[in-house]
């Protein structure tokens, strides 16, 4: 698994865009995606990526109403039916 910029970039735009409600609602991207919110600081979260998963990026932002927004992008991703996650 390694860092990757552009799933990052991905994680941070749509991170930005939920900024407003912070609504833990998915970005319909085609990579594989965990979220997670709090009513305040969120300081991590655990993510669950798939046997075949080899690139990772994430982002944080403080919503406007003072909650947290986190979102964990992964590629290839999985949740494919049939298939074991391990």
């Amino acid at each position: 698994m390694t860092w990757d910029a552009n799933l990052a970039a991905f994680a941070q735009n749509y991170a930005n865009q939920r900024k407003g409600d912070c609504r833990l609602v998915h970005s319909g991207g085609p990579y594989g995606e965990n979220l997670a919110g709090s009513s305040g600081d969120l300081s991590g979260t655990a993510a669950v990526v798939w046997r075949n998963s080899a690139r990772l990026g994430c982002a944080k932002v403080r919503c406007n109403n003072g909650g947290t927004f986190i979102g964990c992008n992964y590629d290839p991703r999985g949740n494919i039916n049939g298939q074991r996650p391990y």
